[in-house]
């Protein structure tokens, strides 16, 4: 049977395949042996002996229940409300608002600031080719323009 040494934060440290007739107690003697841990006290302070599978199943609750305390995570409200396929072509205007920050932020040197400048000069400068009617019409405007 697989035996695991699990540290505090949950992750397994070793491993050992012991006969069932050792059991637990049996592969917690031996990785008291292998942490040179003779008192049983101070190695269970710090070390989790269990079964492999006991091991899988525990973490697996634990893991869940582990996002935000008890409350279960739920990136699927977060997200947009439309579908990929209903987006912009062209990136979001928040590109330029992140390009702004970069160029204004205390934190960056003066190359840094500059190649931002570029970057957002080359973004307002960008035109960009669509067509709402599958091909037969189109129209040409500036990136970031969705009104015109």
């Amino acid at each position: 049977m697989k035996y695991v040494l699990v540290n505090k934060f949950d992750e397994i440290v070793s491993k050992v395949d012991l006969p069932e007739a050792d059991g637990r107690v049996g592969a917690h003697t031996y990785f008291k042996g292998v942490k040179q841990m003779p008192d049983d006290k101070e190695f269970d302070k710090l070390w989790r002996v269990m079964t492999e599978e006991v091991y899988n199943s525990t973490f697996q609750n634990n893991l869940q229940n582990r996002q935000m305390g008890n409350m279960k995570y739920e990136w699927w409200k977060e997200e947009e409300t439309y579908l990929d396929a209903d987006a912009p072509v062209t990136e979001s205007n928040h590109v330029h608002l992140d390009l702004n920050a970069q160029i204004n932020s205390p934190y960056n040197d003066g190359w840094t600031k500059k190649h931002f400048k570029k970057e957002l000069e080359k973004r307002e400068n960008e035109t960009i080719f669509e067509s709402p009617d599958g091909g037969k019409t189109i129209k040409k405007r500036k990136l970031g323009d969705y009104d015109g």
